[in-house]
């Protein structure tokens, strides 16, 4: 069964009426709306900005960034930042796929450092340079340029700095629906067919007629994107993120999510990750018990081993970001996946079939919260 929506206009008669439910998706590229987004919670969120000062109380600038203000056809890499600073740059969230993916590299790296012509660079990543100038963002942070892919000590050192990395980003640019570089952040939208709807006996409006469009929760948990092991600290760890779908944008901070076609803000979900989002995100209080915050360890877990790895040597690696970003939250010591204040519980775990991955188990029981 095919399911349409009804959008109209914002600004038109029947939109403010609020009769019809969704937004017009307008044009792909939608800068404005995006900005608006931005600068509301800016304004007017309080959580997000005690999130993002705590961040940079200690914050640490990444090693190497992209100058996207250099020139109009080209960006370079800059480094030798000195502390936290003022600086603020946006993060971007991919896949690389099986298409080629432009890396910096030791024999590349002091070219890069002068120009690096937006020609050579794929669809993404042109496109998400785009929207950092159209957002006012000067730095932008892309893995496989920020980092020198065939220099392991360098991967192996700035890979440990993902948890600083996003979440002291202003703005995570999550290029959802693509499965590789070639495929960009803005997408066909879908077609409206406009229809002429009477509101009264002297005043007429446009309603339009399309299918459906990609919601939210299929964006940020059953795209492309949502499949890549890496993926997953890099929603969880900003403090705001863009969100590129098939065909509408989606934001999600700590205090709202929103959709293009919504024309209300969505309740934030209460489940994984939003959960693991707000622990990291709080203060640690006396009363906290071991149990209740390893379970959420546990279930991030449990996610991401039904992602995917290019790799299985990242299958560590990938989860260092989070694992740090847990410990300061938590006080915990790490231990190679578990927690040593929880290590008896932590190594009760099995796989459920040979094709499936496995996760640590907790039975009611043992804990008294259910299973995960």
């Amino acid at each position: 069964m095919a399911s349409f929506a009804l959008p109209a206009a914002e600004d038109s008669p029947i939109g403010r009426l609020g009769h019809v439910v969704g937004h017009l998706v307008r044009s792909a590229n939608n800068s404005y709306l995006a900005m608006s987004w931005l600068q509301q919670c800016l304004k007017t969120h309080h959580i997000c900005s005690q999130t993002v000062s705590q961040a940079r109380l200690d914050r640490i600038l990444p090693t190497r960034l992209l100058d996207v203000s250099f020139s109009e056809d080209a960006t370079q890499i800059v480094t030798a930042f000195e502390g936290g600073g003022h600086i603020e740059y946006a993060t971007l969230s991919h896949c690389w796929g099986s298409s080629p993916v432009i890396q910096t590299t030791i024999s590349m790296l002091d070219q890069y450092k002068e120009i690096i012509p937006l020609d050579e660079l794929s669809k993404t990543f042109r496109e998400v340079i785009l929207v950092c100038r159209s957002l006012r963002i000067q730095f932008l942070w892309i893995d496989s340029l920020c980092i020198i892919q065939d220099d392991p000590l360098d991967w192996e050192r700035e890979s440990a700095k993902m948890a600083d990395v996003y979440s002291g980003s202003y703005l995570n640019l999550a290029a959802a629906a693509a499965a590789n570089g070639t495929e960009g952040l803005f997408f066909e939208r879908l077609e409206c067919i406009k229809v002429r709807c009477k509101l009264s006996s002297e005043e007429e409006d446009d309603i339009f007629i399309s299918n459906s469009p990609s919601s939210y929760f299929m964006d940020s948990r059953e795209s492309p994107l949502a499949s890549r092991a890496w993926a997953l600290q890099e929603k969880v760890l900003p403090p705001r993120n863009l969100i590129f779908g098939e065909d509408q944008l989606h934001w999600e901070c700590h205090e709202e999510l929103k959709s293009e076609s919504s024309r209300k803000n969505m309740q934030i979900d209460q489940s994984f990750p939003s959960s693991l989002r707000r622990y990291l995100s709080s203060k640690p209080s006396l009363n906290e018990e071991v149990s209740a915050q390893s379970k959420l360890w546990y279930k991030m877990l449990e996610a991401y081993s039904r992602c995917e790895l290019t790799k299985s040597e990242d299958k560590l690696p990938a989860l260092t970001g989070l694992a740090n970003a847990f410990s300061r939250r938590s006080g915990f010591n790490y231990a190679v996946g578990l927690w040593e204040e929880d290590l008896e519980m932590g190594l009760l775990w099995k796989s459920l079939s040979p094709k499936r991955h496995s996760y640590p188990l907790r039975t009611e029981h043992q804990h008294g919260h259910g299973q995960l």
